[in-house]
């Protein structure tokens, strides 16, 4: 073909033509749709500039091509999509490469739970009985400042060893981005469109080399009506962006619709404004407090306040509908709470237990949650005001009785534990349950 007169169908032409059957052959013919067909199926993708799979800003202007469009298919099935979560149930949570939205109400949780979880992955440590590999990430918060992220990172972590906080330090990122415009999308007359900060996130993501990305929350970080379709689909599309370029688990948190307070379960649509944020999400966990059913099941209800049900309505990548529990441990040190998993089976109970069990095991969930319980804070709770619902006498021997039965112990305040809890220098003595130090 002369280079003057190029035409692209005729280059096919003379292509397929020229990767056709030899005389006499028996084989079949394999054409140029056929080499495409077969490299995508093999997983390769073409790299010219024209029909590149990541998007420059704007949208492509260039025509569909056929070829393009063919379905590959691997014969022998694909590889399970990489999370880089903890397990809920059946599920695993935070798929790399796609969005997660993580829902509740406010002060429910939210944020204490995802940097809870952030920490763990960053170090590798444990999530209750789920182990996790050491995952780099970065959280972006729109309403806590540094010192607030640093004091839910210091509650996390406060009663890890050296090397374990080393680790996490060194995998996880918070920013505060109260001192900037936090929206991925901003608004011009009636248009949404992507916002610089896109870029500025997906450039740190890259540097950083992070597995997974947190935006803490949906609600500060969109310009316009949340209930508008337009405005969702653009901070979609813009977070499947950052999601695709980067190769991270995108977790967005969000708030409920009011019409969620009092919810027992997590249905879909509980995140506030348009279903379109949702469709695109592949994966939706929920948090509620614990409900009024679940603490009468576990035997929980005098201490209801301190657990969070964790559910999931949708998930593209496995099964949906699983759930658990998590319990608030206030940490004294740092004047607030952590949160972790919290397995309802080990305290479940039977509907005959007595006065004095019932008293027993709230006496153990009390210590669990409040760590540096002393004599003096338990006999606080005496009366029918206290958490206890129990006299004085009543909680003491109960304490005795744990203490015989080696699940809880008194241990007496060192210099490092009176640093690490933040206690009163007349504190000497506070209880701890028997398996820990």
């Amino acid at each position: 073909m002369i280079n003057n007169r190029y035409n692209q169908q005729e280059l096919d032409r003379l292509y397929d033509y020229a990767l056709g059957n030899p005389s006499g052959s028996d084989g079949k013919s394999l054409g140029i749709g056929s080499l495409f067909y077969e490299a995508a199926a093999a997983g390769y993708t073409r790299s010219d500039q024209t029909q590149a799979l990541t998007r420059l800003p704007g949208h492509s202007t260039s025509p569909f091509s056929i070829l393009d469009g063919f379905p590959g298919y691997a014969k022998d099935g694909m590889n399970q999509k990489p999370f880089v979560g903890p397990q809920l149930g059946k599920a695993r949570l935070f798929p790399k490469a796609a969005i997660s939205l993580f829902v509740a109400l406010g002060s429910v949780g939210k944020t204490s739970t995802l940097i809870g979880m952030a920490s763990h992955m960053a170090c590798g440590r444990a999530w209750g009985t789920n182990s996790l590999s050491r995952t780099k990430g970065i959280i972006f918060s729109v309403e806590e400042t540094r010192d607030e992220l640093w004091r839910k990172f210091g509650a996390t972590v406060a009663d890890w060893n050296e090397n374990e906080i080393r680790a996490a330090q060194k995998n996880l990122l918070l920013y505060s981005l109260s001192e900037r415009d936090p929206r991925l999308t901003i608004t011009e007359g009636r248009n949404t469109k992507p916002s610089p900060l896109g870029d500025q996130i997906i450039s740190i993501a890259k540097d950083f080399e992070a597995e997974f990305l947190i935006f803490d929350h949906l609600q500060g970080m969109v310009a316009g009506d949340l209930n508008n379709s337009d405005t969702m689909v653009t901070f979609a599309h813009e977070c499947n962006r950052i999601a695709t370029l980067t190769n991270a688990a995108v977790i967005i948190a969000a708030h409920t619709n009011k019409s969620n307070i009092g919810a027992d379960s997590v249905p879909h649509g509980f995140a506030t404004g348009s279903l379109s944020i949702e469709n695109a999400a592949r994966q939706v966990t929920g948090l509620i407090p614990l409900p009024s059913s679940d603490a009468k099941t576990y035997g929980l209800e005098q201490v209801k306040s301190n657990y969070i049900r964790i559910e999931m309505p949708k998930n593209s990548y496995g099964p949906g509908g699983e759930h658990g529990f998590l319990c608030k441990h206030y940490v004294e040190k740092f004047h607030t709470v952590s949160i972790l998993p919290f397995e309802p089976a080990a305290v479940a109970t039977s509907p005959l237990m007595t006065k004095s069990e019932r008293l027993q095991r709230d006496l153990v969930e009390h210590i669990r949650s409040n760590t540096g319980a002393t004599k003096a804070s338990l006999d606080a709770e005496a009366g029918k005001s206290g958490v206890f619902k129990a006299t004085r006498k009543e909680i003491r021997g109960a304490l005795s009785e744990l203490g015989e039965s080696g699940q809880i112990k008194i241990i007496n305040v060192t210099r490092a534990d009176r640093a690490r809890l933040g206690l009163k220098p007349q504190i000497k003595q506070i209880y701890s349950l028997g398996g820990e130090s």
